[in-house]
């Protein structure tokens, strides 16, 4: 295959409105909010949505050891008001953008999901060392503390405006949330906020980056080496074999693509953008 043929080359793109062609945390935004409104016309709709939802749609540990596994996902769709839902989608619309750059479509969307059910598991867990097996909860919070977290681990100086005003560090952002969460819920001080989930997601979050930053090291690692010319000149004299250069930019050219798919473009530092949109735009030249 030659780059010509490479995906990333091509600006065709097709009509109409595709989930594809945006991104996966604005996807996200809209989905969450539109299983709110389904949900607030149903609850306030009759009694009888407001306990079907409560008892099977929430996530509880009877509901789960009845096996309504669905609730580990489910859950996280459901707000508890307008004000609940307004914090967790600000939440994941100011941090998604930082973490999707840095994971990637495919990683955000393994990311939310980690944190969905990273939030769950703690929930359970708490749920079953209080002795609360009916204790219900709902809400995004344990995604949206993964998507931060991540997002501290993977840019911890990117600075943000702190209630629109003051500029304070990610790294800086996210410890405070998880030691408030720690904080209320050594104290028990958490009231209705379930803090067990949002630590779950947190978790969730860490154990998320660890495992892609490792990938993204290991196929660096297997990138293709340039190989040792052997000969009595010096290597500076001998004059390259044919399509030498062309082979050379087109491997680095897959090592490229293949660190966006595990890391997300933000790995590339400014030279390697440069040298993919001047090799895109060379070859577009050609047509």
């Amino acid at each position: 295959m030659s780059i010509e043929d490479r995906d990333w080359i091509r600006e065709e793109r097709p009509r109409g409105f595709r989930l594809g062609d945006h991104p996966v945390h604005w996807v996200l935004i809209g989905a969450t909010a539109l299983a709110f409104l389904l949900q607030s016309a149903a609850e306030n709709g009759s009694v009888r949505a407001l306990l079907f939802f409560q008892r099977h749609l929430y996530l509880s540990l009877d509901g789960i050891l009845s096996l309504e596994v669905w609730q580990a996902a489910t859950y996280s769709l459901l707000h508890d008001g307008g004000a609940h839902l307004l914090v967790n989608l600000f939440g994941l619309f100011l941090f998604g953008a930082v973490a999707e750059e840095a994971a990637g479509r495919r990683g955000f969307l393994l990311l939310w999901g980690g944190g969905v059910l990273g939030g769950a598991a703690g929930h359970l867990l708490w749920s079953l060392a209080a002795g609360h097996p009916g204790a219900r909860v709902l809400g995004a919070s344990g995604a949206v503390m993964a998507v931060l977290v991540f997002a501290a681990l993977r840019a911890p100086r990117r600075p943000f405006a702190f209630f629109l005003v003051l500029p304070v560090p990610l790294y800086l952002l996210a410890a405070a949330f998880v030691a408030a969460d720690l904080v209320r819920a050594a104290t028990g001080t958490a009231g209705r906020v379930a803090v067990e989930a949002h630590l779950g997601g947190a978790a969730a979050g860490a154990i998320l980056h660890a495992v892609l930053a490792g990938r993204g090291r290991r196929r660096g690692a297997a990138a293709p080496r340039p190989s040792i010319l052997r000969s009595d000149l010096p290597p500076d004299l001998l004059p390259p074999p044919p399509g030498a250069g062309r082979r050379a930019e087109e491997a680095r050219v897959d090592a490229l693509l293949d660190r966006i798919h595990a890391s997300g473009i933000g790995s590339l530092t400014e030279e390697e953008r440069a040298f993919l949109n001047e090799v895109s735009r060379r070859l577009r030249g050609r047509r």
